[in-house]
């Protein structure tokens, strides 16, 4: 059995999730065409708004509209990785790694601003994903995504983008920016 498919659970929970998640997408500019040449011989940031079940809706559209899945790295809160934090937590830090198995999505963990109290070694953790994430961009093909403003919008649009944001930016020597927002249809409705 091949590394990818090592998790029948990650299998399966991800491929429902994903089957679960639609979009309907609106590119009339063509900037995704522009994208994919672009990962012929560079990399991208990718920065979407954060949503309920959003990690699964944009791995899809990644995949649908720009890369595979094994090329993908997704920048995640570490309380939402943290088995410390509720049963979110302890479910989602043993998916990951299930997910990572099965569809090749990696992630890394960023402490945010509001939680570096109750993780003492917050630098040591996002210089180590920032590094990860340097290395990770400097390969052509590779996409490095995240919610620049690290919470869920109640008015469901973007919130100010918390601190390292233009660090990571700038991580990739041959990079570019793909701002994605999503809305659902109910919020396009009059």
């Amino acid at each position: 059995m091949n590394e990818r498919n090592r998790s029948i659970i990650g299998k399966l929970s991800g491929d429902f999730l994903m089957g679960r998640a639609s979009n309907e997408t609106d590119d009339s500019d063509k900037n995704l065409e522009i994208a994919k040449e672009h990962l012929k011989t560079g990399s991208a940031v990718v920065l979407f708004n954060h949503f309920e079940g959003d990690f699964f809706a944009w791995a899809k559209f990644m995949e649908e509209n720009l890369t595979s899945l094994d090329n993908i790295t997704a920048m995640v809160a570490i309380k939402y990785l943290d088995p410390k934090r509720g049963t979110a937590g302890k479910v989602l830090s043993f998916m990951f790694p299930k997910w990572e198995q099965s569809h090749g999505v990696r992630v890394l963990p960023i402490v945010q601003a509001k939680d570096r109290a109750r993780y003492p070694d917050h630098k040591r953790i996002n210089l180590a994903s920032v590094i990860k994430a340097r290395d990770f961009l400097r390969t052509p093909g590779h996409v490095l995504a995240f919610a620049p403003e690290g919470t869920r919008s109640l008015t469901k649009g973007l919130g100010e983008a918390e601190e390292g944001v233009e660090t990571i930016l700038k991580l990739g020597k041959n990079s570019i920016a793909i701002p994605l927002a999503a809305l659902s249809l109910s919020d396009s409705q009059p």
